[in-house]
């Protein structure tokens, strides 16, 4: 037999069935209706069919009572839709969760009583005064380092330092980030002179030791001022202080002077980063770069009176020693573009003014300016631009003057720089004048220039 035909006996076998249940309804309605009616025409009858379907006596009718109290009930309860659009999700407070009941509500702790065997006398107390343990809250006061100072002299040095010396010192070191130049520190060092006598006269045979004091008890200032003056500027000014001193060490500075100034710079960590956040880790790789360099002995590090106020930039630069080519990385703390060699610059200047003088293109000229990124060195580019004009005549001397002119009205040299530059070429005008004999009568007309060019003051003159 075919599907088809199958299905077919199916359907009417089905439909058969439907109409005889739906005749037996029918007929089991018609006899229903036909005893009720019977019932009705005799009263007699009713009243028997009732009684007979009453319930026992002392019995109450618990069918009738359950389907009126059930109906009342379900009456009052409030209808849930059993869709899945809900108004809110269980995760909202829709099904009663995660709810922490309403704003105004207060949270009331029972206080415990001391009969409850959960009493704790130390729980309820009012005296307690909780303290921390952590290693930032253990910092000496300035009192408390003054007093440090004072009784480890010979590990912190002489106190306290004299200000006409930590004067002459900072605009040693403004100096030494412009030029790079050890040379130049060390005569900068001999010209100054103060009443008390602490600098000797000049003398460039005298080491920088000698020329700093004579006995060399606030040499550790030097240590101290480069190291602080740098960690607010750029990572090629802490190169150059990392060189430094590495260039001073037993040529200037001895081991105990440069011990001394890394001890009070690190004490004072704490006071350094409440204005250089990252002053811990710039402390930690100057630390760790002097020990690579072998100005400061290893065992610099577990000094006992720096774990008063300097263990953290101790454990750091420990950490930085300590993991995989330390030593390398730390010949690169700063990052590998920096520290470019004070040579290096100058060639670079050379090149960026001699070809300027050949195009006069001030735009690209002005470029090669930014793209150094040295505003500190901007006198040398003033420098050398007026040397290099020199050796070509007057008409290359009026083009580097309206280089300098654009410079200073585009913001890219100060008038600082300017003038800086001006009085450096005056200082070599001797050397040059063997050279050009014409320069100064050319740098007299260069500066008159820049004066009529509002670059530099009307009473400025070349010293």
């Amino acid at each position: 037999m075919s599907a088809s035909r199958r299905r077919s006996s199916k359907e009417f076998a089905a439909t058969n069935a439907g109409r005889s249940m739906n005749v037996s309804y029918t007929r089991m309605k018609d006899g229903a209706d036909m005893v009720m009616q019977a019932l009705l025409d005799d009263p007699e009858k009713l009243a028997e069919h009732d009684s007979a379907s009453a319930p026992p006596a002392g019995k109450a009718d618990i069918s009738s009572v359950v389907d009126t109290s059930s109906t009342e009930t379900l009456a009052d309860l409030p209808s849930r839709s059993r869709t899945k659009c809900r108004e809110l999700s269980k995760k909202q407070g829709g099904g009663k969760k995660g709810l922490w009941g309403k704003p105004e509500d207060l949270i009331v702790i029972p206080k415990v009583e001391k009969e409850d065997p959960n009493f704790d006398s130390e729980e309820e107390s009012d005296d307690v005064i909780l303290v921390t343990s952590s290693p930032k809250a253990r910092r000496l006061s300035t009192t408390a380092k003054n007093a440090l100072f004072q009784d480890n002299a010979r590990a912190f040095g002489a106190s306290p330092v004299p200000d006409d010396i930590k004067a002459q010192i900072e605009n040693i070191i403004t100096e030494y980030f412009s030029s790079g130049d050890v040379d130049e520190v060390r005569i900068r060092l001999g010209e100054l002179s103060i009443d008390t006598g602490t600098f000797p006269p000049l003398s460039s045979s005298l080491p920088l030791t000698r020329l700093l004091n004579v006995d060399g008890q606030f040499n550790y200032e030097l240590v101290k001022r480069a190291i602080t003056m740098s960690m607010d500027k750029h990572e090629r000014e802490r190169e150059a202080v990392s060189r430094l001193l590495s260039e001073l060490y037993l040529n200037g500075l001895t081991p105990v002077e440069l011990a001394q100034g890394f001890r009070r710079v690190i004490v004072s960590a704490d006071d350094l980063a409440l204005d250089i956040p990252t002053a811990v880790h710039m402390l930690s790789i100057f630390a760790a770069r002097a020990i690579v360099d072998e100005i400061l002995p290893p065992r610099f590090l577990e000094d006992p009176l720096l774990a008063a106020d300097g263990d953290d930039v101790v454990q750091e630069a420990i950490k930085k020693l300590s993991i995989n080519h330390g030593t390398v990385r730390m010949e690169k703390g700063w990052g590998p573009g920096d520290g470019r060699p004070v040579e290096e610059l100058k060639v670079a200047i050379d090149q960026l003014t001699k070809e300027y003088l050949l195009s006069g293109d001030l735009e690209e000229a002005s470029a090669c300016v930014r793209e150094l990124n040295v505003p500190h060195f901007h006198h040398e580019v003033v420098k050398r631009g007026i040397i290099n004009s020199f050796e070509e005549g007057k008409e290359y001397t009026n083009a580097i003057g309206s280089l300098l002119a654009y410079l200073v009205s585009q913001d890219i040299v100060s008038t600082a720089q300017l003038r800086k530059g001006v009085d450096k070429v005056a200082l070599t005008l001797p050397d040059i004048q063997l050279d050009v004999p014409g320069a100064k009568g050319l740098l007299t007309a260069l500066v008159t220039r820049a004066k009529s060019d509002g670059i530099l003051p009307l009473d400025y003159h070349v010293q």
